[in-house]
């Protein structure tokens, strides 16, 4: 088994394990002439029912979970968000914005697979060729996802500090180096 994203987007991370699902019997106490009965506090487990979650959903230490792969062409279902997306044709350029306006409108909000392709975020993003009454409201969401860039890289410096302060070699310093390339990275 080969992951594609091993290390948790979270906290950098490795995975520990996939995310699996089992069926299991909750024992009863006795049960009494009218019915009535408590839980015993012990579950039989089918370990024979056990399957693996699809998509494979990965977990760190620290219970983070996420999806391991990227979106497959033509699946029906995103493996970052889980919402039902209508995969026909080529994924956009990064700077189509209209294209990705339309396919953002297919995902959960927050998707990784949306935030980390596009490069233009939140509700920056425009469905349709704008109106000329809405020239002031694209142009103050473009200054907006403007400042949030810049916001970005204030945070990657202040992350990369941090991590140059704490000795090497350290899983810590170099989780937050990755999140600071992340930030850097996003646009």
């Amino acid at each position: 088994m080969k992951l594609q994203r091993p290390n948790c987007p979270e906290c950098g991370e490795p995975a520990r394990g996939s995310v699996e699902t089992l069926h299991g019997v909750a024992l009863f106490d006795e049960i009494d002439a009218e019915g009535n009965t408590e839980y015993e506090g012990a579950t039989e487990i089918n370990w024979d029912s056990q399957t693996t979650d699809e998509p494979l959903t990965l977990e760190c230490k620290n219970g983070h979970q996420w999806a391991d792969a990227a979106p497959e062409p033509g699946s029906d279902r995103c493996v970052y968000c889980g919402a039902e997306v209508d995969r026909e044709g080529p994924v956009p350029g990064a700077d189509d914005v209209n294209a990705w306006g339309k396919l953002a409108l297919e995902h959960a909000d927050g998707c990784e697979w949306i935030e980390t392709r596009a490069h233009v975020r939140g509700p920056g993003y425009l469905v349709e060729d704008p109106k000329p009454d809405d020239a002031a409201i694209i142009a103050n969401l473009k200054q907006q996802n403007d400042d949030r860039w810049r916001e970005h890289h204030s945070l990657a410096r202040a992350l990369e500090n941090i991590a140059w302060a704490i000795p090497a070699p350290s899983a810590q310093a170099a989780a937050l180096m990755e999140l600071a390339t992340r930030l850097r990275s996003a646009r």
